[in-house]
Order: C-alpha cells, then sequence, then structure tokens
C-alpha cells in the first residue's frame, strides 16, 4: 500500500490551517503603552518564513528520507498535526478575550488556570510543538522534521521566558504561584 498522498494532505491541512490562524488571530494583534513582546512575534514569522518551505521542499526529495517504516511515520506526524493543531485551538478558545499574537496584558486580564492550563502554563505552545513536530513528521524526512521543529523550539522558548517575564511583572505573586504548581509545556517534566 502507499501513502505518497500523506506529506500532500499533511502539507495541505498545514497551509489551510495556518491561513485560518492568520485570519483568525491576525486581527487579536494589540498595541500598547510598552512593548512587552520584545521582537518574539516576528522572530516566529522570520523562522517559519525560512525553515518551513525549505523543510518541505528538503521533504520531497530523497535527501534525509525515512527508510524504514516511511508510512508508519508519515502516519504517525499527521496524527500529530492534527492533534497539535487542535490542542493549540483549545488553549486558544480557553483565553479567547485575552489571546494575542504578540506578548501583551489586557485590561481586566487574570491568570487563567481554567482547561488545559490547570495542566500546563502554555498549552498553546504544546500544541504549536506538536504540530510542527507532527508536520515535519508527515513529510517522511528526518531533515524536513529537525528543519521545521527545532528553529520553532529556540524561538518558542525565546517567546516563553518573554512572556513569562511580562506576565510575572504584571500579576506578580499570583503568576509566581502558577508557575509553582505547573510545569511550563509538558505536565510533570517541563
Amino acid at each position: 500500500m502507499r501513502f505518497d498522498w500523506i506529506p500532500i494532505l499533511a502539507v495541505a491541512f498545514y497551509g489551510v490551517t495556518l491561513a485560518a490562524q492568520r485570519l483568525v488571530l491576525g486581527r487579536r494583534r494589540v498595541r500598547t503603552a510598552e512593548n512587552l513582546d520584545r521582537g518574539s512575534y516576528r522572530l516566529f514569522d522570520v523562522t517559519g518564513l525560512l525553515s518551513i518551505p525549505a523543510a518541505v521542499v528538503l521533504g520531497f526529495t530523497d535527501d534525509g528520507r525515512v527508510r524504514a517504516g516511511e508510512p508508519y511515520v508519515a502516519a504517525f506526524g499527521l496524527a500529530l498535526l492534527v492533534a497539535g493543531t487542535a490542542f493549540r485551538w483549545a488553549a486558544i478558545v480557553t483565553l479567547w478575550r485575552y489571546f494575542t499574537p504578540n506578548v501583551s496584558i489586557l485590561e481586566g486580564q487574570r491568570v487563567v488556570r481554567r482547561g488545559l492550563y490547570g495542566l500546563v502554563r502554555h498549552p498553546s505552545y504544546t500544541g504549536l510543538l506538536v504540530r510542527y513536530l507532527g508536520f515535519g513528521l508527515a513529510l517522511a524526512n528526518w531533515l524536513s522534521a529537525a528543519l521545521v521543529f527545532l528553529p520553532l523550539l529556540c524561538a518558542t522558548l525565546y517567546r516563553i521566558r518573554v512572556e513569562e517575564e511580562a506576565l510575572r511583572a504584571h500579576f506578580g505573586e499570583e503568576y509566581a504561584a502558577y508557575a509553582s504548581e505547573t510545569k511550563r509545556l509538558v505536565p510533570g517534566i517541563y
């Protein structure tokens, strides 16, 4: 049985969901008196703009191709891509009123501990990282997986540091208590 359609489906799913995300969330960027973002939003854009097209092109070559179990790696990657996207959107919907693409604290915002935020402090980034790992694996190419995942992992870790500094500065002890009770991305681990 051939599974050549999985990478094509993964690229299509990624493209459609990225366009939907840009359309829905693009208007949610806010301007604040103080720039809390410190370039982290731009870093995501530039990182994705450089790494993802290169990974997709590389994914349709034999360089780095998964040799053993290719259809299973691709199918597992597609499942991770879908699951990560759903997880990210569940986190975004939970925060909906206070979710912005750029780091900002909105008037009336509180520390949210319900839903996925009871498991980890940054579930939208957990979903994002699972999404990108899955996307790379769905291409059934180890080099593509690394090219998609590793730069975005670095951008995410920087973004988390920036976001947590802003949250600690604004919410003080309330955020410190929340941080002591939950891990950043993976329950019980990190």
